[in-house]
């Protein structure tokens, strides 16, 4: 018989062994195979431990809008929205609770973890709830409880949570199927608040092509379907979507929302030997920068930069008003406006350093997801603002683009 498995990655042996030299147990699955451990990933005949499976994979997350598969009664499904919504929010509370009112302090410590069972979860719904939805919320809102246990016993700087109507309503991948159409539309399958299981069209068009393609890769195998949630998205400006009451301050409120299904992926990281793109990063004045490439979906990637306009007009306007009031007065009071002038400078320089690091953090972010292994920045157009450190984004970007061939180009010519 089995007792130990090895990881195919590093070698990495589990379970470890005793101080003493003994062995732990090894759990099985009811057909006598050794379980797949927390944290490992099995694929195929592969099993790699947590920190391979780190290393080599990654999660994500994509969100379409979504429908109903054929024909649907608008108010039933909208019916519906607002029970799965309100359910999440109710396994939210009601586990948290259970949590805290079976924790307990050992020795000035937080004692072992309570637990609480799916069976007292779905019990307390008044309606029908999924088994799926309800482990995948419960094991969510254990995991965040778990991370503030000692802030709420000890502490008491935090408090339990209250989980507020409308939750996102999500289930576990191991009861999800992708499902695609024989005319190409992709669909989502998994069991609803209705006691039945329901079929979402994963819309978008041809902007949310690159998650489409995401999603399939589900389908063929290079990619493990991490769980799925039926989310509620505030809609801006009104228009059509689900309307939800809620008490706030006192008053009652009726926010519009919309669903949207947002799908967590775990695929491969692209590798060194697989970042052949190239792609353009093109400056100017609106957006301020373009990153544009043969691996990137048609319309780019955009970064408009209204945050760093809005810190850079603004600390023109202060230093203008110093100006004039310095020249009104002498002395001391002159030598104090001096001060706030320098002091109004550094903090937008601070300001300014830290979103151009943040701009090109994420520009190399995407590089490394899209498979991008040489950048080429064509930097001529500088009609962004007139006093915009254009020498501290070229050398951001150089920065935290060290892992691809980065150069700064002149239209077609290298500088």
């Amino acid at each position: 018989m089995t007792k130990q498995i090895v990881c195919t990655g590093c070698g990495g042996v589990h379970p470890r062994p005793r101080k003493d030299g003994t062995i732990p147990e090894l759990k099985l699955k009811l057909d006598g195979t050794p379980a797949v451990p927390k944290g490992w990933l099995a694929r195929g005949n592969d099993l790699l431990c947590g920190a391979c499976r780190g290393a080599g994979w990654r999660m994500r997350a994509v969100s379409f809008p979504t429908v109903p598969r054929g024909e649907f009664d608008a108010n039933e499904w909208r019916k519906q929205l607002r029970e799965a919504w309100r359910q999440a929010a109710l396994i939210g509370t009601k586990t948290e609770r259970l949590l805290y009112t079976r924790d307990a302090v050992v020795d000035g410590k937080p004692g072992p973890m309570p637990k609480v069972s799916d069976t007292e979860v779905r019990e307390s719904l008044p309606g029908y709830c999924p088994s799926g939805a309800a482990t995948q919320i419960k094991q969510a809102v254990t995991t965040r409880y778990a991370k503030r246990r000692r802030a709420i016993l000890i502490d008491h700087s935090d408090t339990v949570s209250v989980y507020r109507d409308p939750s996102p309503f999500v289930v576990r991948g191991s009861v999800v199927k992708i499902v695609e159409g024989g005319d190409g539309r992709i669909y989502a399958d998994f069991p609803w608040v209705t006691g039945e299981r329901i079929q979402l069209e994963l819309l978008g068009g041809r902007d949310f092509r690159a998650q489409h393609e995401a999603v399939k890769r589900v389908l063929s195998g290079d990619s493990r379907l991490g769980c799925v949630a039926v989310v509620p998205q505030m809609a801006r400006g009104g228009g059509e979507g689900i309307r939800v009451g809620y008490r706030r301050t006192g008053r009652a409120m009726n926010d519009v929302y919309r669903p949207m299904v947002r799908v967590v992926l775990e695929e491969p990281r692209a590798r060194r030997a697989d970042r052949g793109g190239v792609a353009r990063l093109v400056t100017g004045g609106r957006p301020l920068l373009a990153l544009l490439g043969d691996r990137l979906p048609s319309k780019g990637f955009v970064w408009n930069g209204d945050h760093l306009r809005r810190v850079l007009v603004r600390r023109e306007r202060d230093q203008s008003a110093l100006r004039e009031d310095r020249k009104a007065v002498t002395g001391a009071s002159r030598q104090a406006c001096s001060g706030r002038m320098t002091r109004v400078s550094e903090k937008s320089d601070r300001r300014v350093d830290s979103a151009i690091k943040l701009i090109a953090a994420q520009v190399a972010d995407k590089c490394r997801r899209c498979g991008i292994g040489r950048v080429c920045l064509e930097d001529k157009d500088r009609s962004f603002h007139g006093t915009f450190p254009w020498t501290k984004l070229r050398a951001s970007l150089e920065n935290a683009l060290h892992d691809v061939d980065f150069v700064v180009c002149d239209g077609d010519e290298k500088q």
